[in-house]
């Protein structure tokens, strides 16, 4: 179980990686024709940070973020994961 709870929060890392080469690669020149509203309602729903970020204007540098996210999805994947445990 602890190795699935430490993929969740791989994938917490790995969702904010992947904001950050989105935000410095295709906004400047996007190359995409998206809504914006559309995406930073997907950010905010895969980056709890985003979310919070959005309510109350933090300052975190992205280690922090990486690792905010990190904790949330651990903490979503314990919950995930010990559920299923019981309907197992």
């Amino acid at each position: 179980m602890t190795r699935r709870i430490a993929k969740w929060s791989i994938v917490g890392q790995l969702i904010v990686v992947w904001w950050l080469v989105y935000a410095f690669e295709l906004v400047p020149v996007p190359r995409i024709p998206c809504d914006p509203a559309a995406v930073w309602n997907i950010v905010r729903a895969t980056c709890p940070v985003a979310f919070l970020d959005s309510f109350f204007h933090l300052d975190m540098p992205i280690y922090s973020v990486m690792v905010v996210n990190a904790l949330t999805y651990a903490m979503f994947g314990l919950i995930f994961e010990s559920m299923r445990r019981r309907t197992a």
